[in-house]
């Protein structure tokens, strides 16, 4: 997708807001986040029958896990299990409903 990738995030806060504290920021900053798509478990850019085998592989063998993590919740249910990988077979096999959109 056309949204994948690290970003930087230049943000600037208000010294006398109470937010700041909360994010830690500095007065500015800048900070680096990922940004994925939910279902590209193993970050190859698609989401393909691999996604699901690399799922599988991090639930039940302790595979290497997702990055952002978020990546392999396809269905955005909060939560890595088996059905996020019976939700990517399902879209990919079946023309069932696409992952959700961005992860983060």
């Amino acid at each position: 997708p056309a949204y994948s990738g690290e970003y930087i995030i230049r943000v600037q806060v208000d010294p006398d807001n109470a937010i700041e504290e909360a994010l830690e920021f500095d007065n500015l900053a800048e900070r680096v986040i990922s940004i994925a798509q939910c279902g590209d478990a193993d970050g190859e850019g698609t989401i393909n029958i691999a996604d699901a085998v690399f799922l599988i592989n991090y639930i039940f063998v302790g595979g290497a896990a997702p990055q952002p993590i978020a990546a392999g919740d396809a269905d955005c249910s909060g939560s890595i299990n088996i059905a996020d990988c019976v939700y990517l077979i399902n879209y990919i096999f079946s023309h069932g409903p696409q992952p959700c959109a961005l992860c983060k």
